[in-house]
């Protein structure tokens, strides 16, 4: 049972981890336009 939870944590830190990588790529990658977009679908 121990073994199961750690294994469990373990894959939900790689997942959260490479998940977290992957959006910090596309962020930099497109940055400016999804944040014009985002601002102008806030400001109006």
């Amino acid at each position: 049972m121990i073994r199961l939870l750690k294994l469990l944590s373990m894959t939900f830190h790689f997942l959260l981890l490479s998940s977290v990588a992957a959006f910090t790529m596309m962020w930099k990658k497109a940055s400016t336009v999804p944040f014009n977009l985002c601002s102008c679908i806030i400001n109006s």
